[in-house]
């Protein structure tokens, strides 16, 4: 058996953005239209796999690293805090159970584990599966790469475009292998789950690092080892107006030094390099010897995990015709329709 794991929330916020799907009554349908109406695209390029929709449970063990973190004053916010800031996308919760109730009303699983995000779910299911099945993830979730492997790809979707990578593809296109995907988030971060990397660190440059060096920890080490003799010469920072006064530099309009308190190693340097001092030393390799402790942080949340416990897969017999109909009345998805069997029959 094959097996089509959906990222049910990363599939919703896609439908949120992209649909526009209101009811004559004025009731928004954008997510449930949206997310039923790809995901019925999805199986029909996808009919020898069972699929699964995953939910997010929560996030409670990154929750509780990056406040650690915050607290100690490593980083600035914990995670995914940003999402709660004005602007900041979340599902419409009504929406989500209006599809969740669809779901529930066909022979489409749908799991959810609490205080377990998606992705760590998704990854111990292709952990167990990858051995004797293949395995598909439907998501644009960037993190997922890091599962890429030899029965395990990942579909990613967009504007009716589709792609599938595999090992091959990845490597090729990225130059370092699918495991090494989150040394780059360690390094890089990840704005839109609010993970500070390393500053002055972008993808294409963590990605070269770890390229060079097989992982986030041995690019940073060497960095601090060739270092290492001008923090003779410029010692960590102890006074109070030094500190102000490195934190005052910005590249871009933004914040360079910034959450680097407490005798930060390797500070004096960067404060001689920002006064010119060291005119050959490159800002992004002494925020490289600096940040190794955020660095340690983001690999922390990077990270997926394998080791979930997971239930079997339920194969359900237990598609309610009259309810599914009636809820496509009720919500006017006539569309959807002649797409209603992707939901009942599957292998």
């Amino acid at each position: 058996m094959n097996y089509l794991l959906i990222d049910a929330n990363n599939l919703a916020c896609k439908a949120g953005c992209a649909y526009d799907s209101t009811t004559t009554t004025g009731v928004d349908t954008s997510i449930v239209f949206g997310f039923l109406s790809q995901f019925a695209s999805i199986r029909s390029d996808f009919l020898d796999f069972r699929p699964i929709v995953i939910w997010d449970g929560g996030h409670d063990i990154r929750d509780r690293v990056s406040t650690e973190a915050v607290n100690k004053g490593l980083i600035k916010e914990a995670y995914k805090e940003n999402r709660k800031r004005p602007g900041g996308y979340t599902l419409d919760s009504t929406q989500v159970r209006m599809l969740q109730e669809f779901l529930r009303n066909t022979n489409i699983p749908q799991i959810k584990l609490d205080g377990i995000e998606a992705d760590d779910i998704a990854a111990s299911y292709c952990q167990k599966y990858k051995g004797d099945s293949v395995v598909a993830c439907i998501t644009m979730d960037k993190d997922y790469y890091q599962l890429i492997d030899t029965n395990v790809f990942v579909v990613r979707r967009w504007k009716g475009e589709q792609e599938v990578l595999n090992t091959e593809m990845f490597v090729e296109r990225y130059g370092v292998s699918p495991a090494q995907w989150v040394d780059v988030g360690a390094l890089s971060g990840d704005d839109g789950d609010n993970i500070f990397g390393v500053p002055s660190i972008g993808e294409k440059t963590a990605i070269g690092l770890v390229a060079k060096h097989g992982d986030y920890m041995s690019a940073i080490l060497s960095v601090r080892n060739r270092l290492s003799a001008f923090r003779d010469e410029y010692p960590d920072l102890t006074d109070e107006s030094d500190w102000k006064e490195l934190e005052s530099y910005e590249a871009r309009g933004n914040k360079v030094y910034d959450c680097c308190r407490s005798n930060v190693e390797f500070s004096g340097v960067a404060l001689a390099r920002e006064r010119k001092q060291l005119k050959k030393v490159n800002r992004s390799d002494v925020c490289l010897a600096m940040y190794i402790e955020r660095a340690r942080i983001a690999y922390e949340l990077k990270a997926m995990r394998l080791d979930v416990i997971i239930p079997d897969i339920p194969q359900f017999d237990r598609y309610d015709a009259d309810k599914v109909n009636s809820l496509c009345d009720l919500y006017e998805f006539s569309a959807l329709r002649k797409k209603l069997h992707l939901f009942k029959d599957l292998p």
